[in-house]
């Protein structure tokens, strides 16, 4: 087994160990130094006094279920075609890694997001109004034609309508699902979720084959929160299941947008509830585009609208300060012919440029 199968199987095992995944984890380094001496508990002799003190974790370490559960799972995502990241990896998103109890463990489809794009939630009610609609997917539409990742967890409602607004300007979004990454939910978004792993990623800390239950999807929306720089409420009643999101990003001093709604509207009390205790009230994308300090870019944007998903990955890799070859390579996983084909159509158009040592910018 290599480095990054053990390390793979490792996260897996210890994410099967108890609740506490992230907690669990800091204890055993705390006590034993690094994940090989973990993984080479064989015995109780090998036990410290903190650990033998813990009764159930240390049943659990011993139990060679366990383990053989973990290279299931591997095995398992592996024949799926399922890609899994695990925290510590340089692929592992960075700011989910920086929130309180990071996912051990991700399980996806598609590709994940450049190191260093920048991400913005979009959330709101399931039963969204005609009006919710609209705003959620003209709102992901613009945020995404600016290079703006739209994150979502491919909900009915408000949800689907930003993976909607995100694709229709060509950019990767990203879903997170309450359920293992193989299980499409809510069944009627069959074709979103192949539109979105096409372009983008859908992603889950639960393992393969893993139902949809309510208890998930408060973990589901941490991570969505924990993705991006900010949280944008649509359209949520006053108990929405995306206040938990917006909690999250309170609580990991992320941004909160939220859109102004009807007073007398049962969908606005959320929203304007937040906006109240201080959320930045928005009213057109550039409004968070503003917050954020993002370069627009307009005239770059209308070019990069009907490209391929290649070139469109490409080109918001440079935008997000991939300047090499080597740079784009790894922020896009994309080989070299492919990149180097891909510049050279860029530039024939006019979108990038060389600014010598084989480096690039867009125009």
């Amino acid at each position: 087994m290599n480095n990054r199968d053990f390390n793979k199987f490792f996260y897996v095992w210890i994410s099967l160990l108890g609740e506490s995944r992230y907690k669990t984890l800091r204890f055993l380094i705390e006590e034993y130094g690094c994940v090989e001496h973990i993984a080479a508990i064989k015995s109780r002799e090998d036990f410290t006094q903190a650990l033998a003190a813990s009764e159930k974790l240390a049943e659990n370490i011993l139990d060679p279920d366990k383990k053989k559960e973990a290279q299931h799972i591997c095995c398992e995502a592996a024949r799926l075609g399922m890609n899994i990241v695990t925290l510590g990896d340089e692929e592992y998103p960075e700011y989910l890694s920086q929130i309180y109890a990071p996912p051990l463990v991700l399980y996806y489809y598609g590709a994940l997001p450049p190191m260093g794009s920048q991400a913005v939630a979009v959330v709101g009610s399931r039963g969204a109004s005609g009006y919710g609609r609209n705003v959620a997917y003209n709102l992901s539409k613009d945020l995404a034609s600016a290079g703006i990742t739209i994150v979502s967890g491919m909900a009915r409602g408000i949800d689907s309508c930003a993976h909607k607004g995100a694709l229709a300007a060509g950019t990767p979004t990203v879903a997170v699902l309450g359920c293992g990454a193989d299980y499409i939910y809510p069944p009627e978004n069959k074709e979103l979720y192949h539109k979105i792993t096409d372009c983008g990623a859908v992603i889950s800390e639960f393992y393969p084959g893993t139902m949809p239950q309510k208890q998930f999807f408060p973990a589901r929306n941490r991570i969505i929160a924990g993705l991006c720089a900010g949280t944008l409420v649509v359209e949520a009643r006053s108990s929405s299941g995306a206040l938990i999101t917006t909690d999250s990003a309170l609580r990991e001093n992320r941004t909160v947008y939220a859109i102004p709604g009807n007073i007398n509207s049962e969908l606005s009390l959320g929203t304007n509830k937040l906006i109240q205790k201080g959320a930045v009230c928005v009213t057109c994308a550039k409004d968070i585009l503003d917050d954020l300090g993002v370069d627009t870019k307009p005239g770059v944007i209308s070019k990069i609208d009907g490209l391929d998903k290649n070139q469109i990955a490409v080109c918001l890799a440079i935008l997000s300060n991939a300047q090499s070859v080597e740079e784009v390579c790894a922020a896009t996983s994309l080989d070299v012919a492919t990149v180097l084909g891909t510049v050279t159509q860029l530039k024939i158009n006019g979108i990038i440029e060389g600014v010598g040592f084989g480096n690039y910018v867009v125009k």
